[in-house]
């Protein structure tokens, strides 16, 4: 027998791994007693090769589902990523900036262009409704001039003419005074109020005229503000025999002579 292939003895039951080998003895029983001794020695080549070939499979099976996973994730990208990073950079430039003319690039298929269009859509109309509401508001702007211009040359051109007829009265006054009748110092009187109360209106006019160039805010207490006009308003009061009453009113923010124009 060759030695390479059998030991010289046996040796104690069990295997081992030895090289390439897998050896170990067994012994032969019958019943209770030992017939002998049974050797094994089992060639691992094959088995390793046949390991290192199923290594090597799977090995390239996860190569190749990583490699197609990792094209798989690309036409993904390209085709649901891409747009949607795209329409999140449109939206982001829009907020920053409040362009509201950029418009998104139209990418992908399906859904997302029909989201784009969408995106682009809503941005034409608030665009366009932009551009309307700055027409409004420069027209507006202009109204807003011509009236206070209006307002300005008219409370002038009315000064000129009142001042005449307050002048005269004055003079009638001072002529035929002690000299009149009761019913012709009433008509007097009359003249005095209504020029007075014209003169009124003119000033208003004019405080109107500079409203949003000349406003002061302050804190205002309402209380006292209705007061002063139920002073100043005493004579029209007392001719149409009105009153005014009032509950606690509360102390506000704002311009106090046009709160009280």
């Amino acid at each position: 027998l060759d030695s390479t292939y059998f030991p010289l003895k046996p040796e104690p039951d069990g295997y081992e791994y030895s090289e390439s080998f897998l050896h170990g003895f067994s012994p032969v029983m019958i019943g209770d007693e030992r017939l002998g001794t049974l050797y094994l020695k089992s060639d691992m080549k094959a088995i390793n090769e046949r390991f290192m070939i199923y290594s090597i499979i799977t090995i390239s099976v996860i190569i190749l589902s990583l490699l197609i996973t990792f094209l798989i994730s690309r036409i993904l990208q390209k085709n649901i990523s891409d747009p949607i990073i795209a329409l999140a950079d449109t939206a982001k430039i829009i907020s920053e900036q409040k362009d509201y003319s950029v418009r998104a690039a139209k990418t992908g298929k399906a859904e997302l262009a029909m989201l784009t269009d969408a995106l682009n859509m809503m941005l034409e109309q608030i665009e366009t409704q932009n551009l309307t509401l700055s027409e409004y508001n420069q027209q507006l702007s202009e109204k807003v001039r011509e009236l206070e211009q209006f307002a300005f040359v008219s409370s002038h051109d009315l000064q000129e003419p009142l001042q005449i007829i307050s002048n005269f009265v004055t003079l009638l006054e001072e002529k035929y005074a002690g000299k009149t009748d009761d019913e012709t110092r009433q008509y007097i009187s009359f003249i005095v109020n209504a020029t007075t109360r014209l003169h009124i209106l003119i000033k208003h006019l004019l405080d109107y005229s500079r409203i949003g160039k000349e406003i002061s805010f302050q804190k205002v207490d309402c209380n006292i503000l209705v007061k002063e006009i139920i002073a100043e308003s005493e004579s029209v009061m007392k001719e149409k025999n009105a009153s005014v009453t009032s509950m606690t009113l509360p102390v506000v923010f704002g311009d106090k002579d046009n709160l009280k124009q």
